[in-house]
């Protein structure tokens, strides 16, 4: 699309706009818009907190056994499960 084109139906719509009345805006409007809006914005669902708790004590559960094993089980064989032995002949 050619700019002045774009150019000319943006400054058609503003003048559209401008024609339109002005309208004040009852005193109450603001103060009733904001304690709508903050009552609905703290409102958290009963499922969704229990999904939220049932996921914690999930991660919690699974760190607790996580360091209860690795506590029984001896560093060396952590260390060569993790570093393999490397062969560094040619020919066998």
């Amino acid at each position: 699309m050619n700019k002045n084109t774009s150019n000319n139906m943006m400054e058609r719509e503003f003048d559209i706009l401008q024609s339109l009345e002005r309208i004040e805006p009852p005193a109450h409007l603001y103060k009733t818009i904001l304690t709508q809006t903050s009552a609905k914005a703290f409102r958290v669902s009963k499922k969704w907190l229990a999904g939220a708790a049932a996921i914690m004590l999930l991660v919690v559960c699974a760190e607790l056994m996580i360091i209860l094993y690795s506590n029984q089980t001896e560093d060396v064989d952590i260390i060569e499960t993790l570093v393999e032995k490397q062969n560094h002949q040619l020919y066998e």
